[in-house]
């Protein structure tokens, strides 16, 4: 037991301890950070471009035949709560913008760059089954 968790803290202070954004977990998930959008004068005030970058997820939809939903739930790493969390249905993506094709693109917003985060995703299908859990995180 005291192996493992020694084991554990050294692979989190490594992944910590990058000064580059870096990706764990799913390949099918593209978690990343992009410049800051800033919409209003106030923007360019609370969101300081030293500090705060957009939070991006990207994914593409790979059984579009049994698609019905998408889970979504962000949360900071460690924090144990969620900053986002939503279902989206086809109607949603596509309403919303969010849908090119397969490929879903969702923009999370201004948030602290120096911060983890981890995403998880669950596919819904039309007959209510559900598809194991994805999860990324993003490392600062």
């Amino acid at each position: 037991m005291l192996k493992k968790s020694l084991f554990t803290f050294l692979v989190s202070l490594f992944l910590f301890s990058t000064n580059t954004n870096a990706q764990t977990d799913s390949t099918d998930l593209d978690l990343y950070m992009t410049d800051a959008v800033l919409i209003t004068a106030l923007d360019s005030m609370l969101f300081n471009s030293d500090t705060y970058e957009q939070l991006n997820l990207d994914f593409a939809i790979s059984d579009s035949v049994t698609f019905s939903k998408v889970h979504i739930d962000l949360q900071t790493a460690g924090a144990g709560y969620s900053l986002f969390k939503k279902v989206y249905t086809l109607a949603d993506l596509s309403s919303e913008s969010l849908l090119s094709g397969w490929d879903v693109s969702i923009p999370f917003g201004n948030l602290d760059a120096s911060q983890s985060y981890i995403v998880a995703i669950l596919v819904e299908n039309y007959d209510g089954s559900l598809s194991a859990t994805i999860t990324k995180t993003l490392n600062p």
